[in-house]
């Protein structure tokens, strides 16, 4: 493991959960010891507002800690993982119970029960089974949840009626 990656799966920070965790790529050097290799931490992102605030966020907080970081935009989880697995990137933060789904029908196929729950610790642990299946580390999720909610006015519900 690269000294970069190492860092990232030390740096446990907020990302959302149930909803958001974030995962690194994983390894041991031959001594089965953690590498401690020099570089940066590429953190990758989706085209999507929330992630590339999440994806900034890490980078300060990294960058806070003297580590050098740099943000890199993806196009998707396809796209991502693989980075992750090659080296190219180094963390991303991600949707639980999105990538818990990504994984379990990538190693499992198209029609695979669903392993993500409404319980994050049931599905954290289903994420890091498939995770490390895919030599990916998944860090502690955040204790956020990520909701879509709508608002109105007061009139609005009386005038669908």
């Amino acid at each position: 493991m690269t000294r970069a990656q190492w860092k990232a799966k030390l740096a446990l920070l907020a990302a959302g959960a149930l909803a958001l965790t974030a995962c690194s790529s994983s390894g041991t050097d031959d001594t089965g010891g953690s590498d401690s290799g020099g570089g940066s931490i590429v953190v990758a992102t989706t085209n999507f507002s929330e992630t590339k605030i999440l994806a900034s966020m890490y980078q300060q907080v990294l960058e806070s800690k003297g580590i050098d970081a740099s943000v890199k935009e993806l196009t998707t989880r396809e796209v991502i993982i693989p980075a992750l697995q090659k080296g190219e990137v180094q963390l991303t933060p991600e949707y639980l119970g999105s990538l818990t789904e990504f994984l379990n029908k990538e190693a499992n196929g198209a029609d695979a029960p669903q392993a993500a729950t409404g319980d994050v610790d049931k599905t954290y642990a289903a994420a890091g089974k498939l995770a490390k299946e895919e030599n990916l580390t998944l860090l502690t999720p955040s204790p956020a949840q990520d909701q879509n909610s709508f608002a109105v006015t007061r009139t609005s519900p009386s005038r669908t009626t």
